[in-house]
């Protein structure tokens, strides 16, 4: 999105909420007088919108900044990671469209009520952001402190602010919802292939291919992954290869740091996921200072659908390393020993399992399930117990 139509949309955000909230008739609450009720928190904010390049962001315990690259906006203490512009319009929009609606404390001692104390106060859990031009000058900064519960009547609602060097405290019309995370102020979802797209997994540790498994259509909408090339006795662990191939869906991240900065590192895995359109994702773990960094490629079959996709992933992903949830890194990382089982011993013709060897029933009786067995037949080993009342000699209850 162009600055010029992220400057169209907040300016139309701040008219249609300023306009909603003049339909309001407020009476003066403020020994201020009339004149500044219900006037824009940040007048020169609403006037200049189109000329903010900066976001400055802090919290307790962490301080972001945000700035305008050319078209896009990013994230400065990322190296400029890509940050949407929809999450800056919103925040800006709502800056711009907070009105003063009663004053409240200027005591600092009571600041913790409203939740406006200076961010770096003892106990604080307030959010600071201060919005700039490309050249530094400041067009609005604000402490954002609780929302009110008493300004349900208002369809736009209401929260305490107090702008940063001023004792006075306010009650505003209108709220701003920010990012809970830095993460978040990011494009955090990274890849996402949908499980069904999924046809082949590839783990490789130490430089080898330790396993490869594919997935077959089983009949009546069914499918199941089988070992490539196939393990004499042993079978794939279907459950636990879906596991691995959920570590390719929908992955968002928790942090992100410049790829170079882990060059030379050597991976704990690499995990490869083709897809049914030819495309393959390669992702590559590392451990560094116990922290695990994932890296993404995606390349696919020239002329393939999975070109458009790929190309996509890198357009995103290349030059970066992310952090991911615990529950994604489980999923890429499940030990190999999960991933296959033994075949399971077929009965031989004729038998069914669960009764131990030579033991015969009379003709007739049935077995758990409505299984029967032709009258003289001997069944090999097993658990299944007998029908209650059946006993059979030599046998054990």
């Amino acid at each position: 999105m162009t600055p010029k139509s992220f400057v169209m949309l907040v300016g139309a955000t701040a008219v249609g909420l300023a306009a909603a909230l003049g339909a309001v008739v407020v009476e003066s609450r403020s020994a201020i007088g009339a004149a500044e009720i219900d006037q824009p928190l940040f007048p020169e904010l609403v006037a200049r919108a189109n000329e903010v390049a900066v976001l400055r962001f802090r919290a307790p315990n962490s301080e972001s900044t945000i700035v305008l690259d050319g078209d896009g906006w990013g994230f400065l203490e990322r190296a400029r990671y890509p940050v949407p512009t929809d999450n800056v319009r919103t925040v800006v929009a709502g800056i711009a469209s907070l009105r003063r609606f009663e004053e409240k404390t200027d005591k600092p001692d009571l600041y913790f009520r409203l939740g406006v104390q200076d961010v770096g106060a003892e106990d604080s859990n307030s959010r600071e952001i201060v919005l700039e031009t490309a050249d530094g000058e400041e067009l609005a900064a604000i402490i954002l402190g609780r929302v009110s519960s008493t300004m349900q009547f208002d369809p736009l609602g209401g929260m305490y602010v107090r702008e940063p060097g001023n004792p006075r405290s306010w009650l505003v019309r209108g709220t701003v919802a920010l990012p809970p995370t830095a993460a978040e102020w990011m494009v955090q979802q990274v890849i996402h292939i949908p499980g069904p797209d999924i046809q082949k997994v590839v783990i490789r540790e130490g430089g080898e291919t330790n396993l490869t498994a594919v997935k077959q259509d089983e009949g009546e909408g069914l499918t199941r992954y089988h070992m490539f090339p196939e393990i004499e006795g042993m079978r794939a662990v279907d459950s636990a290869w879906k596991q691995v191939a959920s570590g390719a869906v929908s992955v968002v991240f928790e942090n992100v740091r410049v790829a170079s900065e882990i060059a030379g590192a050597e991976p704990t895995r690499v995990v490869e996921y083709t897809t049914s359109d030819g495309m393959t994702v390669v992702v590559t773990t590392y451990a560094i200072d116990e922290v695990n960094w994932v890296t993404f490629s995606a390349s696919a079959e020239a002329g393939s659908e999975g070109v458009e996709r790929a190309d996509g992933i890198n357009a995103l992903a290349a030059g970066w390393a992310y952090q991911l949830p615990g529950y994604k890194l489980r999923a890429i990382h499940r030990d190999v020993a999960d991933l296959t089982e033994p075949v399971p011993e077929e009965a031989p013709a004729g038998g069914i399992p669960g009764l131990p060897p030579g033991v015969t029933l009379p003709p007739g009786v049935p077995l758990p399930g409505g299984i029967q067995i032709a009258p003289g037949a001997q069944l090999p080993a097993g658990q299944l117990p007998l029908p209650p009342g059946i006993a059979v000699p030599g046998v054990a209850p």
